[in-house]
């Protein structure tokens, strides 16, 4: 798993980029933070974490809130590889 240990950020997750984003990232051993519709990213979430990943969702507008929501992701797993 070629990003085991790295954390990736996705924003609107109900989105079909952002699903096969968030598969890839996946499939590769990340983590993934999801920010958004919290109906959309718990459904994703569902699938991830029944799969074997770990995944994490939360309810924000990324347009307003990009600096907190990086700080965010960065607490629990101390660094932010891909956004």
């Amino acid at each position: 798993m070629k990003l085991q240990g790295k954390t990736a950020i996705v924003t609107g997750p109900g989105e079909v980029s952002a699903k096969t984003s968030q598969w890839c990232f996946i499939v590769s051993g990340a983590h993934v933070v999801m920010y958004g519709n919290l109906q959309d990213a718990r459904s994703v979430a569902q699938k991830i974490i029944s799969s074997g990943g770990i995944a994490v969702t939360f309810e924000a507008d990324v347009t307003e809130h990009a600096t907190d929501l990086v700080a965010e992701t960065v607490k629990p797993y101390g660094t932010l590889a891909f956004w």
